[in-house]
């Protein structure tokens, strides 16, 4: 069985309620698995992943001031897949809010 036919490609995103509510929300700038999505502030922020079979990406993307437009922002330092992020204000950067990734497996190899 290759990886491809047991991966589940997504190619928008879903918005998840607390009450178990499930509906699409925006196109994806193209199919994407094993990322990991946070949402801050309203906004959404893809981490990584895999953009195709075995292709893994160290992309970072974000919506553009309120639109449906995706852009790209500085690449984590390694690609990866199947990996945790959340975000924390941090007093060492004026108490901006940091995206924090962690975990997952770069290169086939766990990280």
């Amino acid at each position: 069985m290759s990886d491809e036919s047991v991966t589940a490609w997504l190619f928008f995103l879903l918005k998840v309620y607390l009450d178990g509510t499930v509906l699409p929300g925006i196109d994806l700038p193209g199919p994407r698995s094993e990322h990991c999505i946070i949402d801050l502030n309203g906004k959404p922020y893809i981490t990584g992943g895999n953009i195709g079979p075995g292709k893994q990406t160290s992309i970072v993307l974000t919506t553009k001031n309120g639109s449906d437009d995706f852009e790209d922002l500085l690449d984590m330092n390694f690609p990866r897949s199947n990996h945790g992020c959340g975000w924390m204000y941090s007093e060492a950067h004026a108490g901006h809010p940091l995206l924090v990734v962690t975990g997952g497996i770069t290169y086939r190899q766990q990280s």
